[in-house]
């Protein structure tokens, strides 16, 4: 049941991740706050470990300039929409203090010096204006472009592109142009100092003295200019040689207290390296120019100052580069100049996230865990230097419990974040891909990928179970220190072609022969490196997406592979993708939906267990038989157990039991069988039947359905049959074949009288039932009006214990199957008591359809004694 929107809101807390659109960058050098403005009207504002601020415009404009009052807790912002906000941000909640609209022209640059109480404006028309930052309101003196260029001059010289006040004379300004023009203005005199125009002037970088200024030009070289001779450059250098180089269109020139400078520009790369490649270029006065290549385009950069003030040497001591897509960190001070890594999760989107899991409550032995292995992760090459970015005091969350978030991602990486406070912290980081190779038939095909598309992580065994969208399903175990193991394979069958249109028709219409599924046709034991090759025998070819490296590897610790699952394809241009996964290590199961069926793995022994079409989970027997085909095998002969009547108890309680390991026993060698049939006699499938049909006899109105032995009992004549027919394959029944079973009480019929409908006619089925006893079963009606389209698949999977049977006195483990079609299923585990020895076994319990939606998930599914069901969803 659904809570009314207006019963429940939804309230943003924080935002995690890069910020989406990034365009500028401002720095608090008192403070040591970080801001970043983007392309939605969003302002992020940084500072140490859980200091994380978000500021939302009122429009969806752009932030195209921020600035900060430097140590007066004020924001200014410039956006699209041609409006200057004044936000005060010192209060409990940010606010906008004052705003301002410009008519007919765009802000394309504002600066304002620290301690200043006038900001200056640079327009799209190129004049320049001041605005009071007490009253927020617009000076009447303007500098206009005609005013300030060379009579000379008739080409308007484009946008103002950098204003910059003198560190020590405040009236002096430098303003540039986009055209390459560069002045100084004196606010006194009204006076005006030109610079040369050739080379055009991109940017521009005061001396802390305030008697030179840098230049970064357009041809990629540097000049330096005395202020009191402009006319002419007093030094001119190209740093990347003589050659055509391109623009430089930031430049920072800062200075130690030892004298040494540092010189950081962007660009001015040679032109004949083909496509411009974004780079940063640092320049020391007693070293070679360094040169780092970034992978994308640099948006801006800030020097962070040990010294706020600007007219004596500010120290630098870290670099921070805002690119498109990251936030980047440079040591300044460290050779080399190694990345400093960001107490935030701003690499969150480092590579595309596919999915995320959210788990709550989780035993702090678990994160404990995760960071003790994850602190060996830690990537090389960054600096041992702390965040830099230190400011602010991170709000106090009262967490009682441990969170995690798990985050899947496009290069096949599974990344653990703790989330107990309003801050991500990167734990563990986990490559699902390194195990996995991919074949070279399929090399240019795009539908083969490592993203993540399902994370399942059970908290209390530490089992994760992780999917990917080209049907690889992968089981790691957690490990507190390194070992060497290979990884057993699993291959689900191919579940069929596509069902046709009258898809609804064929499940109505059960055919009385039971489907029957294939198994490995070699099986290793688990002392021999866990390494069961699970494969069709059909023979038929079926196309995988990869295979599974094979050799023993030394794996860290953390979570090592120990299963994986390849559902194949149909074909290339068909790929037959995981559609949702449920793990229970209590069972020792996993169940993996699929667009036309589902499979059930025992990860205890590491094999298949059931695999059905979803057109197969309609008919009255759910359980299909499992035929082993006869072949050379290259491994180990398996061991042929002898099971007694104490090995063949199997618990129908709650808890599964606990596997144990049995000492190996000598194989046995026979001329005609080679596989290994764990639950190889008579005995102990009768065995099977007779302890559940007595379990459920107590608890249920309903007795049971029993079909004729001769399906169940192999003679030796239907074994010489089914060999013949079959190519020496045997035919194994694991279970007593069910009748059909009625259908559960659903939402619409649930204080109607129960009808007993008449079984669909099947010799097979009824031949040897009892006359007198009542055979309930699917209606073909309950069916159709489910309206089952050609596309029907597994939706939803769910691992819980319920009253599978109405009347039931106690539950019993089930798997809850759900369809795109709206309809849920219930089937049975009956859990043996060790096993190593003998595996899970599926007994059908019934059908629940109703008028659910097409995707409808079980969360929260509670089963009551009537077979209602409620869905908190």
């Amino acid at each position: 049941m659904a809570l009314p929107a207006e019963h429940e809101p939804n309230f943003k807390i924080v935002r995690h991740g890069f910020p989406d659109d990034a365009r500028c960058l401002a720095y608090d050098p008192v403070q040591r706050l970080l801001a970043i403005g983007t392309g939605h009207g969003l302002v992020r504002i940084i500072g140490d470990l859980g200091v994380d601020y978000l500021l939302r415009h009122e429009s969806d404009h752009p932030v195209n300039h921020i600035q900060f009052l430097i140590n007066e807790g004020g924001l200014i912002t410039a956006c699209g929409s041609d409006t200057i906000h004044l936000w005060n941000y010192r209060q409990k909640t940010p606010e906008i203090v004052h705003s301002l609209q410009l008519n007919k022209e765009s802000v394309t640059c504002i600066n304002l010096p620290m301690g200043s109480k006038w900001l200056y404006v640079g327009t799209d028309k190129g004049n320049v204006y001041f605005v009071s930052v007490g009253t927020f309101q617009l000076s009447p003196y303007v500098i206009n472009w005609n005013k300030a260029i060379d009579l000379s001059c008739r080409v308007h010289p484009g946008h103002v592109k950098q204003i910059a006040a003198s560190p020590t004379e405040p009236t002096k300004l430098l303003i540039a142009y986009d055209k390459g023009v560069l002045v100084q203005w004196n606010l006194a005199t009204r006076e005006v100092d030109r610079f040369p125009l050739d080379p055009p002037i991109k940017s521009f970088s005061w001396h802390y003295e305030g008697k030179m200024v840098m230049t970064g030009n357009v041809d990629g070289s540097i000049c330096v200019y005395n202020m009191k001779k402009t006319s002419e450059p007093q030094q001119k250098t190209t740093p990347h040689g003589q050659g055509p180089c391109r623009p430089i269109p930031i430049i920072d020139w800062k200075h130690n207290s030892d004298g040494d400078q540092l010189v950081v520009f962007s660009g001015g790369m040679p032109t004949d390296d083909g496509l411009p490649v974004p780079a940063l270029t640092f320049l020391r006065a007693s070293k070679s120019a360094t040169v780092l290549e970034m992978d994308h385009p640099i948006l801006s950069f800030v020097i962070l100052p040990q010294v706020p003030f600007v007219s004596c040497p500010q120290q630098p001591h870290a670099l921070a580069v805002l690119l498109k897509g990251e936030l980047m960190m440079i040591d300044l001070v460290a050779p080399g100049y190694p990345c400093m890594e960001s107490p935030h999760a701003m690499d969150l989107h480092e590579a595309q996230v596919t999915c995320v899991a959210y788990y709550s409550d989780c035993p702090s032995d678990l994160v404990g865990a995760l960071t003790l292995v994850g602190c060996k992760q830690r990537r090389k090459g960054y600096s041992e230097r702390p965040w830099p970015v230190n400011g602010g005091i991170g709000r106090e969350c009262a967490a009682g419990h441990q969170e995690l978030i798990l985050t899947g991602h496009k290069d096949g990486t599974v990344r653990f974040w703790q989330a107990s406070g309003e801050n991500l912290q990167i734990l563990y980081r986990l490559k699902t891909a390194s195990h996995f190779e991919r074949l070279d038939e399929l090399e240019g095909c795009d539908k083969v990928s490592h993203a993540i598309k399902f994370i399942e992580l059970c908290v209390e065994s530490r089992l994760l179970l992780v999917a990917g969208i080209s049907g690889q399903v992968t089981l790691f175990r957690f490990t507190k220190s390194e070992s060497m193991n290979t990884i057993a394979v699993v291959q689900i069958p191919l579940l069929g072609a596509s069902p046709s249109g009258n898809a609804g028709e064929e499940r109505a219409a059960v055919p009385s022969v039971p489907k029957e599924i294939r198994r490995q046709k070699k099986v290793i034991s688990r002392d021999s490196t866990h390494s069961p090759d699970t494969s069709d025998a059909s023979g038929d070819e079926q196309l995988v997406p990869f295979k599974v490296r094979g050799a023993p590897i030394k794996r860290a610790a953390g979570y090592q592979p120990e299963l994986a699952c390849i559902v194949p394809w149909p074909s290339t241009s068909q790929s037959d993708t995981v559609t949702v996964i449920a793990l229970n290590s209590a069972f020792g199961v996993i169940a993996l939906g699929m667009s036309n069926g589902l499979a059930l793995v025992d990860i205890a022994q590491c094999a298949l267990i059931y695999a059905w079409s979803t057109s197969e989970l309609y008919g009255s027997d759910p359980t299909p038989a499992i035929q082993l085909q006869m072949g050379e095998v290259s491994s180990p002969s398996p061991v042929e157990l002898d099971v007694d009547d104490e090995d063949s108890q199997i618990s129908s309680s709650s808890e599964a039991a606990s596997p144990r390991r049995k000492p190996p026993m000598s194989p046995k060698s026979s001329p005609n069988v080679i596989s290994l049939f764990r639950r190889n006699t008579v005995e102990f499938a009768a065995s099977i039947r007779e302890r559940y049909r007595e379990a459920r006899r107590d608890h249920t109105d309903r007795p049971d359905v029993e079909l004729g032995e001769d399906i169940l009992l192999t003679t030796p004549e239907r074994q010489a049959r089914c060999q013949s027919e079959r190519g020496g394959g045997i035919i194994r029944r694991l279970t007593k074949k069910k009748a059909p079973v009625t259908r559960s009480v659903s939402f619409h019929n649930a204080n109607k009288t129960d009808e007993v409908e008449t079984p669909r006619d099947s010799p097979t089925l009824n031949r040897n039932r009892d006359a007198t006893e009542p055979s309930p079963s699917i209606s073909s009606q309950s069916l159709e009006k489910l309206n089952l389209g050609a596309g029907e698949s597994v939706s939803s999977l769910t691992f819980i214990h319920s009253f599978s049977r109405r009347n039931d006195a106690r539950t019993s483990p089930c798997l809850w199957v759900g369809t795109s079609a709206g309809a849920s299923i219930a089937l049975n585990l009956i859990l043996p008591q060790d096993r190593l020895i003998s595996t899970v076994v599926i007994a059908p319990s019934g059908m629940i359809s109703g008028d659910f939606p097409s995707g409808f998930h079980f969360d929260n599914l509670v089963v009551f004694e009537m077979n209602l069901i409620h869905f908190s969803s």
